[in-house]
């Protein structure tokens, strides 16, 4: 799944990552409302402790989701969506530029209105530390 290098300490854990990303199969679909593309960055078996992604949602894409155990944080690089906490009732609009993170067990609506790419930052899973090359789960999207 993943082109690129990977130098490795003698402790095991990755030193440096190096990676052109038009070399990483990004995970796609299709769902009612619109598509999406997430392309892993890092991912847990990158063995440093966080997974990143870049994450491209079409206009009209709209999810009701609950995030995980762990916070996540994203950053806009172009579009415009509304997220919506659904525990506060609290309603952010985002665009290019925009920098947000969500709390673990949080309850909310996205819906993006024009194309959005967002750059997507979370601690690695446990699960994903042994070396495994999964996609990254990111609360915006589904699985």
């Amino acid at each position: 799944r993943y082109a690129g290098t990977v130098t490795k300490s003698k402790r095991g854990q990755a030193e440096m990552i190096s990676r052109q990303k038009e070399q990483i199969l990004p995970a796609t679909d299709h769902v009612l409302g619109g598509d999406w593309a997430i392309t892993p960055l890092l991912t847990g078996g990158d063995a440093i402790g966080v997974e990143m992604a870049e994450i491209a949602i079409e206009a009209g894409y709209s999810t009701i989701g609950e995030t995980g155990s762990t916070p996540a944080a994203y950053y806009c690089l172009s579009g415009e969506a509304i997220y919506r906490n659904l525990e506060t009732q609290t309603t952010h609009y985002f665009r290019g530029g925009s920098l947000w993170s969500i709390p673990p067990r949080t309850r909310f609506r996205f819906t993006a209105l024009f194309p959005i790419r967002l750059i997507a930052v979370a601690p690695a899973r446990p699960d994903t530390d042994s070396g495994a090359d999964d996609a990254p789960y990111f609360p915006l999207i589904g699985k």
